[in-house]
């Protein structure tokens, strides 16, 4: 279980500039539903994040992101199928969007269909 830091990658609101695309992300692809899978590592302390991103562009206010903590060896065992299942049973992840009228929360339990 990661343990939360001061560290801004923690901490809402976060900054895209604040992190690198790590080449793991290669490993994903869109999921069925049109979501972004990404990998992203933090600039300042080298956390790895898992990221999924979905919008509809036909549905106003439709934007939202999920976030978690995740090693490479979680990495080597996930799926595009199993990523937001991993994201949702995580003792604690970020999120935010349009959707959810946040730029940024912790949370916990599954947060997409």
């Amino acid at each position: 279980m990661a343990e939360r830091t001061d560290c801004v990658c923690m901490n809402p609101p976060l900054h895209y500039e604040d992190f690198e695309i790590d080449p793991a992300s290669d490993t994903f692809h869109d999921d069925a539903n049109g979501g972004e899978i990404t990998v992203e590592r933090c600039r300042h302390c080298g956390t790895k994040w898992l990221r999924y991103f979905v919008e509809y562009p036909a549905f106003t206010s439709s934007g939202r992101w999920c976030r978690g903590v995740v090693t490479d060896e979680e990495l080597a065992q996930l799926t595009t199928e199993t990523v937001l299942p991993f994201l949702g049973d995580l003792p604690w992840h970020l999120y935010g969007g349009s959707y959810f009228k946040t730029t940024g929360k912790v949370g916990k339990g599954r947060l997409f269909p």
